[in-house]
């Protein structure tokens, strides 16, 4: 009889690669959102930098982009492997906003989760709340705007903020 041993953690990233996949299978004929590609060409005419820093793992987020077919919006991409303190603590932003070459002051986060709401405002920079059914208005009391979806958004309402 064979015996298998697995540390928690090779288990546990197994488990997450396993479950990735399954999740992104079932994203196989998602079309990305035509509000956030809209907002996303605006702020590319308007040579506005954009990137993503996300807690997810790094072979997700560039699988999910590559089906979503939205990988040229986003020439920085932070994830989690890249930092080593997490949401709420503001890393991952901060390392975008490094490799983006801007001040932290002069940037706009967009976040779904209070955690990084908060990790945004750790670091000294914007922060817009959009909500989902995951989420509510009042866990949002930090952002310094919430959305219900990315049509409520233009580059001229994101430079209101400052």
């Amino acid at each position: 009889m064979e015996t298998k041993i697995w540390s928690g953690y090779r288990l546990s990233e197994n488990f997450q690669k396993e479950a990735g996949e399954m999740e992104l299978n079932l994203m196989q004929d998602k079309k990305p959102n035509k509000s956030l590609i809209n907002l996303l060409n605006e702020l590319k005419i308007k040579k506005v930098k954009v990137g993503i820093g996300t807690s997810s793992l790094r072979w997700r987020v560039d699988k999910i982009i590559d089906r979503l077919k939205i990988k040229e919006y986003f020439p920085v991409i932070v994830s989690s492997e890249e930092v080593i303190k997490h949401k709420p603590n503001p890393d991952l932003f901060l390392k975008a906003a490094e490799k983006m070459n801007i001040p932290p002051k002069n940037c706009v986060v967009i976040e779904d989760a209070k955690s990084g709401i908060e990790a945004a405002k750790r670091g000294n920079m914007k922060a817009i709340g959009i909500l989902t059914k995951y989420n509510s208005k009042g866990e949002f009391n930090k952002a310094d705007l919430i959305i219900k979806n990315f049509s409520e958004l233009s580059y001229k309402k994101i430079e209101s903020l400052f």
